[in-house]
């Protein structure tokens, strides 16, 4: 978890835009072309497609999405005075991801209670891709006419600098979402709380500002932007697992099980190194 301050903020599985980019100029641009022409689509018609992907994929895996981070910031809500058992007892407290899934649909509404925070966890996602893709796309052509070949070394600072820019943008909104997805766990253990049902994004906008201030919405970016590596590291770990692990005639076309063992396991090695 990125940030331990009562859950403004915790590591939400990254964008893929970096990855989805690169497979559609790839799957787009000619094979017998490669300097500096620019990409097949322009950096508007990237941003909106990436983004779309991305509010999709957001919106099929909300529910895990929820879960994990209830369970990441759990130990940041224990106060100096609450028992050991006190969530425990109130069924605040998760052992495990079943244990939350079972606790969440028990007490908290049933399937309903996995999408708390869905339509602005979604509005967030497709922002922050379409940003992403706006400003990688630009900042990548712009490299591509000043030196040709994009190095690996320029593709992560592209990448770097794309995605500091979009959580520059939306991470007041993630930190309005942590604390709704949160709210009904935080409920629990005080019933004096406001309830998941009454923290309106507005609400907790207000909230967020009236004990911190205005810098209090850009809780954990500079976390935020290391995360940003995620997505550079799993396309260079992706090159580079396609150099050693796929013949060299086969590169240009390899199987779709060897494409998704591939970027299983970039993802997999990426998201390691920076999930702490």
């Amino acid at each position: 978890m990125a940030n331990t301050e009562r859950g403004d903020f915790a590591y939400n599985s990254d964008l893929d835009a970096f990855t989805l980019y690169h497979q559609q100029v790839n799957s787009s641009a000619p094979s017998s072309s490669t300097s500096s022409i620019a990409p097949a689509l322009p950096a508007l018609g990237h941003a909106i497609a990436g983004s779309t992907a991305t509010a999709i994929s957001k919106l099929l895996i909300y529910p895990l999405d929820l879960v994990i981070t209830r369970l990441q910031v759990q130990h940041t809500l224990h106060g100096p005075r609450e028992t050991p058992s006190a969530a425990r007892d109130a069924a605040a407290e998760y052992s495990s991801l079943t244990d939350a899934i079972r606790k969440i649909y028990a007490n908290e509404g049933g399937l309903a209670a996995f999408y708390t925070g869905c339509a602005p966890d979604v509005a967030k996602g497709f922002a922050d891709s379409f940003l992403f893709f706006l400003a990688y796309t630009f900042l990548r052509q712009r490299e591509q006419r000043r030196h040709g070949q994009v190095s690996v070394s320029r593709e992560l600072g592209v990448g770097i600098a794309a995605g500091a820019f979009a959580k520059l943008i939306t991470t007041p909104l993630q930190n309005v979402i942590t604390r709704q997805q949160t709210a009904a766990m935080v409920a629990a253990r005080d019933p004096e709380k406001a309830s998941s049902k009454d923290q309106t994004v507005t609400a907790i906008a207000r909230q967020i500002r009236s004990e911190r201030g205005l810098q209090g919405f850009w809780a954990g970016y500079s976390a935020s932007i290391i995360l940003t590596l995620n997505p550079s590291l799993t396309f260079a770990v992706d090159n580079l697992l396609h150099r050693l692990l796929v013949r060299k005639s086969s590169r240009d076309a390899p199987s779709a099980w060897i494409r998704f063992f591939i970027a299983a396991m970039s993802k997999v090695i990426a998201t390691s190194v920076t999930y702490p």
